[in-house]
């Protein structure tokens, strides 16, 4: 599973963690089972930033330029790791704990990797066909 083996080279505050996976089953409705994946992720207790936004509305632009600086520090250690994430939307991208500017903790963790792929270098050339989430 590509998923795996791309969050198994990355380490970062800003990307979720990924600490095993285990293969398994999952039952369908007719009652039989198809092979599954499971990947155990670190708990992020602030769900998606999407969520965040709905229920809170726009950002101050303190906030907003905090939140940015995370999610491209994020985006620079993923990309120098000859990683593109190919399906960055605000579902993807989670909030980890209570929003304090004062500190220096990340809370912004970029996740979901599972269309992500390792490329070469320049990005433009690696990358074939159309991915991401269609309705964007």
């Amino acid at each position: 599973m590509l998923e795996f083996s791309i969050l198994g080279h990355l380490e970062h505050d800003n990307v979720v963690k990924c600490f095993g996976r285990t293969l398994s089953s999952w039952p369908l409705e007719d009652l039989t089972e198809v092979p599954a994946t499971v990947l155990t992720m670190e708990y992020i207790s602030g769900g998606e930033l999407y969520e965040y936004v709905k229920v809170c509305g726009a950002f101050e632009e303190d906030v907003a330029l905090f939140l940015f600086k995370q999610l491209l520090e994020g985006l620079d250690y993923i990309h120098k790791r000859s990683v593109v994430h190919l399906d960055l939307k605000l579902d993807n991208i989670f909030v980890d704990g209570v929003l304090d500017l004062a500190s220096s903790q990340s809370w912004l963790k970029i996740g979901d990797f599972g269309l992500s792929e390792f490329v070469g270098w320049p990005f433009k050339e690696a990358i074939q066909g159309r991915k991401g989430t269609t309705s964007f």
